[in-house]
């Protein structure tokens, strides 16, 4: 009887717990709607059925006339979501104190919501938060979101544990539909993720005052932006950030600037301070710079190879500039001076050499082939020639035989027998002897030299012009063909000078 007794409890109290799949998994509504199960709660009571249950198979959808908290313990993982929006909605608080992973987690467009805590939650798939800015939240355990959209920031924003966002993890106050979320005036907040080491994009769009990423890495193929508007921005550290594969965009009343560990990107950094900026760096390659707007300081410790560089401060003479960004600015916009840095800066990296330097693109009507100079006859180079006496003979003696008219008749015959083969080897060779042929190649050696010549002359003068091109004439060749065949990419002549 007591074996019989002990087997029917569980299946009764099994039978108790209404939509039970096991006593541990239950479907949040056992009818499917539109191929899933949505359970739509409009009062605490409801949320009775769920009590034992740990994993919830379906969606919760919380109706705007829910009333005070919204309470969900043990649940620890929920295998579509949790949504709630509407502005007129009475819901105050959403809890779930136990919940650890969560497809999509959605709280919007709500005015009155206070409290958002999710202590132990460690994963989202798909977030979007939109709370008044004097919400309490506790996220303090969340550490992977595949993306996460806080569409209005509250004043103090603290994602203490999350290590990486594996698409995009957006803050601002305009990401949403005007439709979707209430529009309130935005408010300075702060933001801390001092845990998080990788993101595919980043973006930050609201009144920053302060922004904390000191472990950040890797910035994936969207890049990373911020948009601190109008509030004032103490400083952007990116002390760790070493892999950058797309844009980055810096914006705003920003003071300083740090951009870490980064050495080499292909993609393009844009700067736009409203507030005079320090900007440090340690980039030596990099696709696009373009810094505008107010200008402090520009510390860079090398930058010898950049594929477009833009600098247009808003004040001129003012900056504090390393002499490496002088020195490429002077290359990049010869012969212009890098008039927005101070006079300090511009007599610690010397004069410039491309003052004088002028390319002009000649018209067609103006192209003139230049004569070649003459060298200037040099006596002293010229070997004197060294006089032969010639013997004149004596008048006594004996003069040359006389030949005999016979001879003379066969002397003649042999030249002109000679005279006859040459004329019929002439004609078939074609009419063409080796003299006509050492003659064309004389001509076409002649040319050759002086078409070298002349080159040799330009060359002389344009290095006169441009002291940081000197170099081997064949090594300057040949890097002209490799950056022909590589489509420009190869690095510029200043680079040896910088390094040097």
């Amino acid at each position: 009887m007591f074996v019989l007794q002990s087997l029917i409890t569980p299946l009764l109290a099994a039978s108790s717990l209404p939509l039970v799949v096991t006593a541990r998994e239950c479907y949040t509504n056992e009818t499917k709607t539109d191929g899933e199960h949505i359970f739509t709660a409009t009062s605490p009571d409801q949320l009775r059925i769920f009590d034992g249950c740990t994993k919830l198979v379906g969606s919760i959808l919380i109706d705007p006339s829910f009333p005070g908290s919204f309470v969900l313990s043990n649940a620890t993982e929920i295998t579509g979501s949790i949504a709630t929006y509407g502005n007129d909605s009475t819901l105050e608080a959403i809890e779930l104190p136990d919940l650890k992973e969560i497809v999509v987690l959605g709280v919007y467009n709500n005015k009155v919501l206070k409290r958002l805590l999710l202590p132990r939650l460690e994963a989202i798939g798909m977030g979007t938060l939109a709370l008044p800015a004097d919400a309490v939240v506790d996220l303090g355990a969340l550490k992977w979101v595949y993306w996460l959209i806080i569409g209005a920031p509250w004043a103090n924003l603290s994602l203490p544990a999350l290590e990486e966002a594996a698409a995009d993890l957006l803050i601002g106050d305009n990401v949403f539909d005007p439709e979707l979320v209430s529009r309130r005036d935005p408010v300075p907040v702060d933001i801390h993720l001092p845990a998080l080491r990788e993101a595919e994009r980043l973006d930050i769009s609201a009144l920053v005052k302060s922004l904390a990423v000191p472990k950040l890495e890797v910035i994936g193929d969207e890049g990373m932006k911020v948009a601190a508007g109008y509030a004032d921005l103490p400083s952007i550290d990116l002390p760790s950030l070493h892999t950058l594969q797309g844009p980055l965009s810096l914006s705003g009343h920003i003071k300083r600037i740090n951009l870490g560990a980064i050495k080499e990107t292909n993609d393009e950094i844009n700067i736009n301070s409203e507030t005079p900026v320090e900007i440090d760096s340690a980039l030596t390659k990099i696709g696009k710079l373009n810094i505008t707007g107010a200008i402090k300081a520009l510390n860079f410790e090398v930058l010898p190879y950049v594929k477009t560089l833009i600098i247009e401060p808003s004040t001129q003479g003012q900056a504090h500039c390393s002499p490496s960004i002088i020195e490429l600015y002077r290359f990049r916009y010869r012969p212009r001076e890098a008039a927005f840095c101070d006079s300090e800066s511009l007599r610690l990296a010397g004069p410039n050499p491309w003052a004088d330097y002028s390319s002009p693109t000649p018209s067609s009507s103006s192209v003139s082939t230049p004569t070649p100079k003459i060298p200037a006859y040099e006596p002293s180079k010229t070997p004197t020639p060294t006089a032969t006496a010639t013997p004149t003979p004596s008048p006594g003696a004996p003069g040359r035989p006389e030949l005999g008219s016979a001879a003379e008749v066969v002397i003649l015959g042999v030249f002109g027998l000679i005279a006859i083969l040459s004329i019929a080897l002439f004609w078939m060779h074609g009419g063409k002897t080796n003299n006509d042929d050492d003659a064309e190649f004389l001509v076409e050696k002649s040319a050759r030299c002086l078409s070298f010549a002349e080159k040799e002359r330009l060359g002389s003068d344009s290095k006169e012009k441009h002291p940081l091109l000197q170099g081997d004439l064949e090594e300057e060749e040949e890097e002209e063909e490799e950056e022909e065949e590589e489509g420009g990419d190869a690095p510029p002549p200043y680079t040896k000078h910088l390094r040097g």
